[in-house]
């Protein structure tokens, strides 16, 4: 019986005529595979390559996602600026309004005050002149 020359399914080698595996030729075959395959320049155990066009996209990806964000944070801010301005404003004037009538307030205040003085003195006068006369 001769023995067959046929790969086993262990990718190893071929059985030789005394059932020997034949690990020269095994070593050749896959020396033949690895001289086809064409070598990028870069570490071929490196899980990733720096000059990938997918890890490239993942960086494009990452820039336009961090420009997305950062837009709309910065949107975010101008809409908290107007807003604030917009009330700071609206209070600015809601005291400028109580100021003027502070303002206009102490002026009528001051007026009655002295009219009121006024008013005592004519009395105190009007008594010093009556007594002066008795």
């Amino acid at each position: 019986m001769q023995a067959e020359n046929h790969d086993q399914g262990t990718g190893s080698g071929r059985k030789t005529e005394n059932n020997q595996c034949d690990s020269q030729n095994g070593t050749s075959r896959l020396e033949s595979f690895t001289s086809q395959s064409k070598s990028t320049g870069n570490d071929k155990n490196s899980v990733f390559d720096a000059n990938s066009t997918c890890r490239d996209s993942v960086r494009k990806n990452d820039a336009r996602s961090r420009k997305r964000i950062a837009g709309k944070i910065l949107r975010q801010l101008r809409e908290l600026q107007q807003a604030h301005l917009a009330y700071v404003k609206a209070h600015e004037k809601h005291l400028e309004v109580r100021l003027k009538e502070n303002q206009k307030h102490q002026r009528k205040i001051a007026e009655d005050m002295q009219k009121l003085e006024n008013v005592i003195l004519q009395l105190l006068q009007e008594d010093e002149i009556e007594e002066e006369v008795e």
